[in-house]
């Protein structure tokens, strides 16, 4: 009858420890699908982000790239502009001198002959 009752209380015993260790299992593997389905939403958002960053600076590569490209064609511009406003003044320039060499050549060679 104790003996009985003993068995029968370390039964329960034995019970209420493997439902508590079952028990401890359960929200174990509850609490760590939560903390995996957190930590896999943090690693999505975090590749989101990185994602994001790459695009807006290639984003941002390409806008400087082109209006680097504009200055340099701007410059380039005007470069070739000086460039043909000085072959047109030495062009006149040079004619003009000539014109003048020409009028004191003359000028002496009728001199010179008379």
């Amino acid at each position: 009858t104790i003996s009985h009752a003993f068995q029968a209380w370390v039964g329960s015993f034995h019970a209420a420890l493997h439902s508590k260790h079952v028990t401890q299992g359960i929200i174990k593997r509850w609490l760590n699908q939560t903390i995996s389905h957190a930590f896999q939403s943090w690693v999505s958002s975090f590749h989101a982000a990185l994602h994001a960053k790459q695009v807006t600076q290639r984003i941002i590569k390409t806008w400087l790239n082109q209006t680097i490209a504009h200055a340099f064609q701007g410059w380039a511009s005007f470069v070739t502009q000086q460039q043909h406003a000085t072959k047109v003044a030495q062009g006149v320039l040079t004619k003009w001198l000539n014109q003048t060499i020409s009028h004191a050549f003359q000028g002496w060679a009728s001199f010179v002959t008379q």
